[in-house]
């Protein structure tokens, strides 16, 4: 009984830890089809596949997978809103991992958008902010990121700040957000010889430290009051 009232006490402050806006695992899909609601611009082209490596930091069993490129189709997630997060100032982050089959750096690109194009658009010069919040690779300067990664040949954990793209949109824009991602050919158009893997996507918010603080405050409080009654049950 004493156990059951704690946990109780305590589940407020496991609620405000975190909390999960969107995710993608990729284990529900089947074959090489996308998750359901997943689109492709202008024809398929990310697909998802068995996990090439599962070791180490991912052992999930399916990925997203970008083959050997020669164009930047891209290939947008379902929608998500995040219009409540504009203002509300609890910082929201996209972690996800990210593996390139080769030790050196092969393209993968991942950012946010508010609508699907109806054409390929690499550039992304129609939606405002960044076209891209993080890459690899890190050696490309033309590439127009926030956050640069590299790859290694082994599964990496990618945490972006999405603080830059909620200024930048509207609360119109963020109520249909979308993940979207590119094998990017480069510079010059050369094309990566290597496959790049995409898994475990997390869009979540935390609640700024002051908030997480009052919350422990009346969790400590509750806990204390839970006390007393247990104590005045046993006299």
């Amino acid at each position: 009984m004493k156990s059951k009232l704690i946990f109780l006490a305590l589940a407020p402050v496991a609620a405000f830890a975190q909390t999960v806006i969107y995710s993608e695992n990729f284990e529900s899909t089947v074959g090489t089809a996308l998750p359901a609601g997943w689109t492709v611009v202008p024809t398929k082209f990310g697909e998802s596949l068995a996990n090439p490596i599962s070791a180490g930091l991912n052992t999930s069993s399916r990925v997203l997978s970008f083959s050997a490129a020669t164009q930047d189709y891209d290939t947008f997630s379902t929608p998500f809103d995040l219009s409540a997060y504009k203002t509300n100032g609890e910082p929201v982050t996209l972690s996800f991992d990210f593996l390139s089959a080769a030790s050196s750096d092969h393209a993968g690109l991942i950012g946010l958008r508010y609508q699907v194009p109806i054409s390929a658009d690499p550039a992304l010069s129609s939606n405002s902010g960044p076209p891209y919040i993080a890459g690899s690779p890190a050696t490309q300067s033309s590439v127009n990121v926030t956050t640069l990664f590299s790859g290694t040949g082994a599964w990496q954990h990618v945490t972006v700040d999405l603080s830059a793209y909620l200024a930048a949109q509207t609360f119109s824009q963020l109520q249909t957000s979308y993940i979207y991602f590119e094998k990017w050919t480069g510079d010059a158009g050369q094309v990566s010889s290597a496959n790049v893997y995409f898994d475990n996507l997390v869009v979540s918010a935390v609640p700024e430290p002051s908030a997480f603080g009052l919350c422990a405050g009346l969790t400590i409080a509750s806990v204390a009051i839970i006390r007393r009654r247990l104590l005045r049950m046993k006299v």
